[in-house]
């Protein structure tokens, strides 16, 4: 599960029950909504994140 693979930006996350689907409805490419964050990241965390988006910008939603 992507809460354990990234798990620092899960505790970090404002909303924690978020799905995938709500995140990718906000955004969750560079400035997207999805990333509501407790507080700035550090450099290393930002890696993370961007990590992570790399991750999901390969995911397709199917209805």
């Amino acid at each position: 599960p992507l809460c354990v693979r990234f798990r620092r930006l899960f505790d970090l996350a404002v909303n924690k029950s978020s799905t995938v689907a709500e995140l990718f409805t906000l955004g969750w490419g560079t400035g997207g909504e999805a990333w509501l964050l407790r507080r700035q990241l550090w450099a290393w965390e930002e890696e993370m994140l961007g990590e992570c988006q790399t991750l999901l910008d390969d995911f397709f939603l199917q209805a």
